[in-house]
Parts: structure tokens; C-alpha cells; sequence
């Protein structure tokens, strides 16, 4: 309690407790330490006699002590005084005046080297609460070359590593983490860095890296003893396990991932993570074909997340109207179509929706609607996208069963002309031939089915 309350400055009730604690505890294990505060307080407070003679003190009862050496020195106690200045400073929020103290001690060639160490410290992460990133990248690298083996170094090591992250240089940042987990892989650092690790390595879609790094994060928490564990290491141990499950999705093993989520979701500490699991097991089920399974999931979540701006909120909607495709419930599709726009109109996956909404006008006889549909899907897909194929040839599907065969070769001959996928531009030529063909034309139909099969051999079209 005394240290706690001079480390934050606050003299006068720390003094009491460090004499009592020097009177009461003589030849315990704290005596030295007591001494030590109080000549850091009576420096503190202007009284280098009193600071002197409880050096002295301490020399002469305590030469074995960690703080026999630097009691010896002024200019460690004044440099440990000044540090504490410097955390006075920084509590009150005076950013620049804590930040000159810092650098003061550090540079100190007398000071105490856990002093300059700490003072580095916190001098880099004070820099780093301000966006001085180059600067806390200087402190850190500055700790870690005078100070290798500080008490802070795996912190100062993490904290770099993320500064190298955040500037953008992601391999050099990657290197600084593994590194991490290689020299301390038994601490909270390396297990940050892990899940770092494994969390670019799922981005950058490298799935064997990203499930080598969560299942290493996993092994390691497992070995922890207890004393190590802490409610953060809970949390990297539930985010490592969804991380898992969402690779094994990505990777097309649903199952797999469905066993994974189901596990994880027994958890009763899953906090925030909750819904984005449950949301896995849906896409999960919706995969294998669960259709009852995934959409009384999915109806679940789109009722809790409502317009929630989470990647895969919309996706709740959008998932239900595809399972009411499936089982060619249209008006329910279109139901929840207009559910998805209005609880997320920037929904990235809009043109998905708007081809989904023209197939459903198109079953229900409502043509002109469903091109309006599929024009929106191919103004609103990525460029070269096989979706924008698909809505151009199912524009030509509208006119073809409305018997406007003009048309419907028009909006064929688009997709040919103006798109890449051999499959979709194939069917087009089968549709324009059929259109010549309904029209007794064979040897123009002849012509568009010849000039098809040699650039689409493959086409089952």
C-alpha cells in the first residue's frame, strides 16, 4: 500500500507507513525496502539530511540488499526522485512535462538501470497514447538495447511488434511476433502474439498458418498453471477456438467447424462472441444442407442483431431468403429481401440480393420487375464477376418466356459480348440458337452453335 502511494506521489501517508514499517518489521523482509522509500520521500520532499541518514542506515543495516549499491549514489536517488516526478506528471495529465522528466532519467549515466528501463517504458507508451509512433518505436528499441532482459522486455518487445504492425509492414511485424512466442512462450505476450499470428494469417487466407497458430495458442494456455490464467487469457483462449471454426469454414469443412462451434457455444462465458458463433454454426448448417436447423438459427440472430453493423448480420437476412429459394417460397423471399435493405442499406452483398429479388419477380410473372432486378445485381457486382454474367443471361430468360425473342437474343448476345465466364457466354449461344430455331432460321441458329463450340469445349452448355 505504501509503494502504491508513492509511486502515484501522494508523500505523506506512505512516509507513516514506510517508518512503521522499518520499526515494526527490523529483521523482516521488507525492512530495506522501507528504508529505501523513505529516503526516496524525504529527497522528494527537500530534506537530502534526513534522505542521507536513512541512506546510511540502510548501508549499514542492509549490505546485502538490492538497494545497497544504488544508496551509495545521488544521483540514483535523485534520478529515482525525478522519476517519480515524472509519473506525478503523468497522472495530472501533463503529457509534455512527463515525457521531458522521462527522457531526463533515462539519459542519466548514474541512474539505477531498472529506473531508465521503466522510465523508457512508460515513456514509450505514453508516446504511443499520443500517435508519436516513431518516437515509442525509438523508446522501446532504446529499452531493449540497454536493458535486454528488463523485467518489461516481452511487454516492450509485444508493444514494438504492434507499432511495426500499425505502420503497416506487416512481415516485419509477423517476424516480431513469432519471435515472441520462440523466447517466451510460456507468457500473456506470446500468447497475444499467437493470436496475432494466427488472425493475419486467417486475412491473408493462409489457413494451415492461421490453424498452426491458433492450435499452438490453444497447447500453451492448456500448459499455463492457474496463477498465469486471467480473464484476457480467457478471452484469446474463446477467440482462438472461433478463429479455428471460422478457418474450417473457410476451408469448406463444415462439419468439422459445426463440431468446433457447437463445443465453443456450450461455453457460458462467450460474452460478444456469442452471436458471431452462433451465426458459423448457422452458415455451418445452411452448408450441409440443415435447411430447418439453419433457419430457425438464422431467424434467431436476424431477430437479436436487427440492423447490428456486423459483416454477417445481413447475412442473416439474406441466408433466410435463400432458404426460402430453396424451397421456392417467394413471397417469403422477397419478405425478407426488403428486411435486409431497410435494416442495412450499405449491405456489401446488395447485388446478391438484388439477383436473389429478380429470380423471385420472375417466378411470381413479374418480368419487367425482375430485369429492373437484375440490372441493379449487374451495376452493383464486381467488375468481371460471374454473378453479373448470370443476371445478364437471366435478363435474356425474362424476354425468351415472354416470347419477345428479339429481345431475349439482344440480352444473350450480351452476355457473350460483354462478359468472361465461357459457361454462362455457351448458354447464351444455346438460348440464341433456340430463339433462331423458334423462328425456323437453322442456319443462322447452325452458325451460333458452330461459333460456340470452339472457344467453350469444355461447357457441358
Amino acid at each position: 500500500a505504501c509503494e502504491g502511494g508513492g509511486w502515484r506521489g501522494e508523500l505523506g501517508r506512505p512516509g507513516v507507513g514506510f517508518g512503521q514499517g522499518a520499526q515494526t518489521e527490523a529483521n523482516g523482509p521488507w525492512a530495506d525496502d522501507a528504508l529505501w522509500g523513505l529516503a526516496q520521500i524525504a529527497a522528494a520532499q527537500g530534506d537530502p539530511e534526513e534522505a542521507g541518514r536513512r541512506l546510511e542506515q540502510l548501508r549499514r543495516d542492509y549490505p546485502g540488499s538490492r538497494y545497497a549499491a544504488a544508496a551509495t549514489s545521488d544521483a540514483t536517488l535523485r534520478s529515482t526522485t525525478a522519476f517519480k516526478e515524472a509519473l506525478g506528471y503523468l497522472r495530472d495529465g501533463r503529457h509534455d512535462a512527463a515525457l521531458v522528466s522521462f527522457a531526463e532519467v533515462a539519459a542519466a549515466p548514474d541512474a539505477d538501470p531498472d529506473i531508465r528501463g521503466e522510465a523508457l517504458w512508460h515513456a514509450g507508451r505514453l508516446q504511443q497514447r499520443l500517435h508519436l509512433v516513431a518516437d515509442a518505436a525509438a523508446s522501446f528499441e532504446q529499452l531493449l538495447d540497454q536493458r535486454p532482459q528488463h523485467a518489461r522486455a516481452a511487454d516492450t518487445r509485444l508493444a514494438l511488434a504492434k507499432l511495426t504492425a500499425d505502420r503497416g509492414d506487416r512481415a516485419a511485424a509477423s517476424a516480431q511476433f513469432t519471435q515472441i512466442c520462440e523466447d517466451f512462450p510460456q507468457s500473456p505476450q506470446a500468447w497475444e502474439a499467437a493470436y496475432w499470428l494466427a488472425a493475419d494469417r486467417a486475412d491473408e487466407k493462409d489457413s494451415d498458418q492461421a490453424r498452426h497458430w491458433a492450435a499452438w495458442l490453444l497447447d500453451q494456455l492448456r500448459l499455463a498453471a492457474d496463477d498465469d490464467r486471467s480473464n484476457r487469457t480467457r478471452q484469446l483462449e474463446l477467440h482462438a477456438q472461433l478463429l479455428l471454426a471460422q478457418v474450417d469454414a473457410e476451408a469448406r469443412r463444415w462439419a468439422v467447424a459445426a463440431e468446433r462451434l457447437e463445443r465453443l457455444l456450450r461455453a457460458d462465458d462467450l460474452g460478444e462472441l456469442a452471436l458471431p458463433a452462433e451465426f458459423w454454426l448457422a452458415e455451418c448448417n445452411y452448408r450441409l444442407g440443415q435447411w430447418d436447423a439453419a433457419r430457425q438459427q438464422y431467424e434467431t440472430l436476424a431477430r437479436r442483431t436487427g440492423n447490428m453493423n456486423a459483416g454477417w448480420a445481413g447475412m442473416c437476412r439474406l441466408r433466410q431468403a435463400q432458404i426460402h429459394a430453396h424451397r421456392r417460397q417467394w413471397l417469403d423471399v422477397l419478405q425478407h429481401l426488403a428486411h435486409l435493405r431497410e435494416e442495412h442499406p450499405s449491405f456489401p452483398l446488395a447485388a446478391e440480393a438484388d439477383y436473389l429479388a429478380g429470380r423471385a419477380l420472375a417466378a411470381r410473372g413479374q418480368m419487367a420487375a425482375a430485369r429492373v432486378a437484375y440490372s441493379k445485381a449487374i451495376a452493383g457486382a464486381d467488375d468481371g464477376a460471374e454473378l453479373a454474367a448470370q443476371a445478364q443471361w437471366m435478363i435474356g430468360e425474362t424476354y425468351f418466356h415472354q416470347n419477345n425473342l428479339e429481345k431475349a437474343r439482344r440480352a444473350y448476345r450480351r452476355v457473350i459480348d460483354e462478359h468472361s465466364h465461357p459457361a454462362w457466354q455457351a448458354r447464351a449461344a444455346l438460348q440464341i440458337g433456340k430463339c433462331w430455331e423458334l423462328e425456323a432460321r437453322w442456319d443462322d441458329a447452325r452458325q451460333v452453335y458452330a461459333a460456340a463450340l470452339t472457344p467453350t469445349d469444355d461447357s457441358q452448355s
